[in-house]
């Protein structure tokens, strides 16, 4: 009956957090008519993304490595982190902890920073490494996406891009319809990616992978501590 009980109570939790997350798609900053909001409600229906507040979302916000990597970790299902911290500037204390030794582990981050002593994890990344680090997710959850090319010529800003961030873009992310060009001859491989940015190109990597069922995994979201009440283990996905 206690087993029962605990069971039932932490039903009745999980549902009050999916809810008040599936809620929250409605963001106060996040009008009807604004280009990625479909895509938004997508990803915070699956908490996949959180929004800043309760009630906002942040569109215009910029992303760091280190919550680009609890973004993927999420995806992932919030996988045990089996091998040691790999970077000197990553406290155990911080949130995103166990996502960026889970991504170290697993070689998510571009080649530069996953042979680095540091990975600089609250510096804003851009589109390029975004599109390198979805690409080896993607290698990781599903043995990788088909490969595609798109045409050098036709983007005009990607000759000063590395190799391997032409790779993830040219190769497989424009490709597969994931991330779009910033105009008709250009993709502006090193700008400023947004959050709206990254909840559209999740949106359409987890429809084009077909999955479409994200497994909630219970965690410490930033913005709702107030209604977690530390009751369910954390790091465990429930169905």
């Amino acid at each position: 009956m206690r087993k029962f009980t605990a069971a039932l109570l932490g039903y009745i939790l999980l549902s009050i957090l999916l809810a008040g997350l599936a809620t929250a798609a409605d963001f106060a900053d996040v009008p009807e008519d604004f280009w990625a909001r479909e895509d938004i409600r997508y990803v915070t229906d699956r908490g996949i993304f959180l929004g800043r507040t309760a009630g906002t979302f942040d569109p215009s916000g910029g992303m760091t490595r280190g919550q680009m990597a609890m973004v993927l970790y999420r995806l992932a299902g919030q996988p045990a982190a089996e091998a040691p911290m790999r970077y000197t500037d990553v406290p155990s204390t911080t949130y995103y902890c166990d996502a960026i030794r889970w991504a170290g582990e697993k070689g998510i981050f571009t080649a530069e920073k996953q042979t680095a002593k540091t990975l600089t994890p609250d510096e804003a990344i851009t589109r390029g490494e975004f599109a390198v680090m979805l690409r080896n997710f993607d290698a990781v959850r599903n043995g990788g996406l088909t490969m595609g090319e798109a045409s050098e010529k036709r983007f005009t800003d990607m000759d000063s891009a590395s190799v391997e961030v032409r790779a993830a873009i040219l190769g497989w992310a424009y490709p597969n319809g994931i991330l779009r060009g910033t105009g008709e001859t250009t993709m502006n491989p090193g700008g400023r990616l947004t959050r709206a940015h990254v909840a559209a190109m999740l949106a359409r990597y987890d429809r084009l992978t077909g999955t479409d069922s994200f497994d909630f995994g219970i965690v410490r979201p930033d913005t709702f501590r107030d209604i977690y009440t530390g009751e369910l283990k954390e790091n465990t996905t429930y169905n």
